[in-house]
């Protein structure tokens, strides 16, 4: 009886360690989704409205995440030199930019479709969706 416990106890373990490490995975597809639903939802976006919105912030997104992925790899990355270090931050600086030139582009491709004050509730949204989310991803 008592070997029957222990391994049932065990399992429990083991599977309670599984199910919480696939929990903490990031899915960029459910972010993606999530976050154009919320702000839909936020800037009260009508059907037609969505439909305008949607395919201009996916581009958007894949561009910036692109951005934001080499940013992530170069502060990850080791340097040894001061000249390796002078060219990272220089390199950082420079896709950060880029992504502030990229949210200009967009903000600017939105107010080309949708009426300014939809693009500044979708602007507060999209604030407001990460600042939750890093909340959530900080809970864990």
């Amino acid at each position: 009886m008592k070997k029957i416990l222990c391994i049932t106890f065990l399992m429990l373990a083991v599977i309670t360690t599984v199910n919480a490490q696939q929990r903490h995975r990031f899915d960029y597809d459910t972010f993606k989704a999530e976050m154009i639903s919320f702000i839909a939802n936020e800037a009260k976006l009508n059907a037609a409205q969505l439909q305008k919105f949607k395919p201009v912030c996916e581009a958007m997104l894949e561009q910036k995440r692109k951005l934001f992925q080499k940013v992530r790899e170069a502060n990850r990355s080791t340097y040894v030199t001061n000249e390796d270090f002078k060219n990272a931050i220089q390199k950082v600086d420079r896709w950060e930019l880029e992504m502030k030139t990229l949210e200009k582009k967009y903000h600017d491709n939105l107010l080309k479709i949708l009426p300014a004050q939809k693009v500044f509730l979708i602007i507060k949204a999209e604030a407001k969706y990460h600042k939750q989310a890093f909340r959530r991803a900080a809970r864990r």
